[in-house]
């Protein structure tokens, strides 16, 4: 083992603290170290791509789900009703 020190803002280190409490921050930080070599030996960019926390996802999906939908019920049975008629007369018995 080595010991390799780093200096972060307070901040960081405080949201690190309060998301992983309780458990082994000095094996959190090792597997979030060998992740970033990994990803640079693959020569992916930093910071291009971000990984979304399942938090992060189920936040956003209850947000959309506050705003008005796009379509009434009414409004996509009409629709389905209207490509039916459609599709139905569009087709031609066979021979």
């Amino acid at each position: 083992m080595t010991i390799m020190t780093v200096h972060i803002p307070d901040d960081v280190k405080a949201a690190f603290d309060k998301a992983f409490e309780g458990e082994d921050k000095n094996a959190i930080i090792a597997r979030l170290l060998l992740d970033a070599a990994e990803k640079r030996e693959r020569g992916e960019p930093e910071g291009e791509r971000r990984e979304v926390s399942l938090r992060e996802a189920a936040d956003e999906v209850l947000r959309l789900r506050k705003l008005p939908p796009y379509f009434t019920d009414a409004e996509i049975k009409q629709a389905r009703e209207e490509g039916r008629h459609r599709r139905s007369s569009s087709m031609q018995a066979l021979p």
